[in-house]
């Protein structure tokens, strides 16, 4: 009887246990099931912040390549126009060297016209850009009577050595001809290859062919110079070899 006992009480205990057990596994499992679901719940809230967090950095990363995009856009048109103004600041530096340049011509010009404005052809009368091309007309017309003058006078000199040389032939080198006392001229132009000069003195002086004149420069006596050709207001005459002791130039003074 008293093993029965024990039996039943060492099966109740064992009941007991079991229950306790299955009790605690019981409470155990459905924590485990509480935590799944809490689990399940917490993954499906990341999944959920990830989706979220995904679609945004596809959203943010769409913009920023569109930033990039027009930032690299941006760029270029940022440095098409440095170029333009790059180009733009070279023409214009270009333009202010030619109109430095054109300043100074111009100055320059002023200048120039400013010197040609000072010259008085005669008192109160300035010289003007029409009275420069007459002056200039002038002088050219001037030089072509000058040469045919000098031709002329080349012809002359040549008449003159003929006639002298007749003279020589009549009269002889003795032959003295008689001019006003002191007759004072100047060596206006000297022909060294045909031996010849011009004086500044003609018959209205008194000159006479085949008078002979002194040359001096200075007091110094370097020549003898003998009238060949007589005009009203000038004379030519041959120089006298034997009596020239140094080169006749003009601007020599004569004298009788």
């Amino acid at each position: 009887m008293l093993q029965r006992i024990l039996l039943i009480l060492a099966i109740v205990i064992g009941i007991a246990s079991i229950a306790v057990t299955f009790t605690k596994v019981r409470e155990h499992v459905q924590g485990i099931i509480d935590q799944r679901e809490r689990n399940a719940k917490d993954r499906d809230s990341w999944q959920a912040k990830y989706k979220k967090t995904d679609a945004e950095l596809k959203d943010k990363t769409s913009k920023l390549e569109a930033t990039q995009s027009e930032l690299a856009d941006t760029q270029t048109k940022l440095t098409a126009s440095e170029n333009k103004a790059n180009a733009s600041e070279n023409r214009a530096a270009s333009l202010r060297t030619g109109l430095e340049k054109e300043k100074a011509t111009r100055q320059a010009a002023q200048a120039e016209l400013s010197k040609w404005l000072q010259v008085q052809l005669a008192p109160g009368k300035a010289l003007t850009p029409e009275l420069a091309v007459q002056v200039i007309s002038d002088w050219k017309g001037t030089l072509d009577k000058n040469t045919v003058l000098e031709k002329e006078n080349k012809v002359l000199a040549e008449r003159g050595r003929i006639l002298q040389d007749q003279l020589d032939q009549l009269f002889g080198d003795s032959a003295e001809v008689i001019m006003p006392a002191g007759l004072k001229a100047k060596i206006t132009s000297v022909d060294p290859k045909w031996q010849f000069v011009v004086l500044d003195v003609g018959s209205n002086k008194g000159a006479r062919q085949r008078g002979v004149f002194k040359v001096h420069r200075g007091d110094k006596l370097i020549g003898k110079v003998r009238v060949t050709t007589v005009m009203p207001d000038s004379s030519i005459a041959n120089i006298m070899p034997d009596w020239t002791v140094d080169e006749i130039r003009e601007g020599d003074q004569v004298l009788y």
